[in-house]
């Protein structure tokens, strides 16, 4: 449950979330379904391009006006 296993990192992420709701009863109670390959792919270019290549983008910048 705290991202240390040898599943997945998106994975173990949602099963928390789950189990928070769960645990909280923020939601009706759902059971997590592991991701398909290709989901977990989207999940990681989605990320990939809106988390990590506009920090890598704006450092590079930011070197080459120094």
């Amino acid at each position: 449950m705290f991202l240390f296993s040898g599943r997945g990192y998106w994975q173990e992420l949602l099963e928390s979330i789950v189990w928070a709701h769960n645990k909280l009863k923020v939601a009706p109670a759902t059971q997590p379904r592991a991701l398909s390959i290709i989901q977990g792919r989207v999940i990681g270019v989605t990320h990939y391009l809106q988390v990590e290549l506009p920090q890598h983008g704006h450092s590079s910048k930011q070197e080459l006006l120094q």
